[in-house]
């Protein structure tokens, strides 16, 4: 599975934490939570992707590191949270779609930045990791990465465990280059994590459809590995008391459009995406390969 995978042009998934928001989850509520008390919703979202043509579908577990379900008095109920989110997944892909175990940030500041030391917060990606495995994902996504050290520690963690693994760092494009928040250079984040043994590596996140352009076509240029690109759908604006993404699905498709043609192996969507958007995205990847 593992070759006939990173040898695919594959279409991912949109955003689910907007899109749980835009079902009715009240801002600043735990997403992750609903994998437990509306796990309908959550398995409605993965359906409408995979209806829309999306190759694979993540998991809602992108904060269900013990640190993060810490704040909310819910890390006794980790493996739970965690192993439930797996099994809506895979309930709803029926064997049609690969289903990726989503890890994102801890969430915590790590040495010498923070309090965490590195042993701490490899022992708290493992935790996850190692239910979100066990549950039955077909790989392990670390995403919205703004940490070199972090995201080394996270697909360390993952690889020590015999996971198929990627990572995708955010950026951001400025005067003095790509960077991530923590001032991480691309290029050096791509070197760094190709050897620590990512299976593929990219971007997601980000301030919309033409930043992310540029960011890929770097990205693209500088490693041989599969390239994920996930952006998100603009910077959002409060209109009405929502919060709402201004890039659109037919702008998505033209984004698309230009990333397969450099040569982008996985495409998906990140914040503000939504099933519409990954519906047009199909029709482009139809049409191109």
């Amino acid at each position: 599975m593992k070759n006939e995978f990173l040898k695919m042009r594959m279409l991912f998934d949109g955003a689910m934490g907007t899109e749980l928001q835009r079902r009715g989850l009240p801002q600043g509520f735990l997403p992750e939570l609903w994998n437990l008390e509306k796990p309908e919703i959550v398995e409605e979202i993965h359906k409408d992707y995979i209806l829309s043509g999306a190759m694979v579908i993540e998991t809602n577990t992108f904060g269900g590191n013990r640190m993060r379900l810490r704040r909310a008095k819910l890390e006794e109920r980790i493996e739970e949270i965690n192993k439930r989110g797996v099994e809506i997944a895979l309930k709803a892909s029926k064997g049609k779609t690969l289903v990726a175990g989503s890890v994102g940030p801890l969430g915590e500041l790590i040495e010498p930045y923070g309090d965490l030391s590195e042993e701490e917060a490899e022992e708290i990606f493992s935790e996850q990791i190692y239910i979100l495995k066990n549950a039955g994902v077909n790989f392990i996504l670390i995403e919205t990465m703004t940490s070199l050290i972090e995201a080394k520690i996270a697909l360390k963690s993952a690889k020590k465990l015999g996971c198929i693994v990627g990572v995708t760092m955010s950026f951001e494009v400025g005067k003095n280059g790509i960077k991530t928040f923590w001032g991480d250079d691309v290029i050096t984040c791509l070197k760094e994590l190709e050897k620590e043994g990512a299976d593929f590596i990219g971007s997601n996140c980000g301030k919309g459809f033409y930043e992310m352009s540029e960011v890929a076509k770097v990205i693209r240029a500088n490693t041989r590995l599969p390239v994920l690109i996930q952006p998100n759908a603009g910077i959002p604006k409060i209109i009405n008391n929502k919060l709402v993404y201004p890039e659109s699905p037919n702008e998505f498709a033209k984004f698309v459009t230009e990333m397969l043609n450099i040569n982008i192996n996985f495409v998906g969507g990140c914040c503000g995406t939504t099933p519409e958007f990954i519906k047009e995205a199909k029709k482009i990847f139809e049409k191109i390969l």
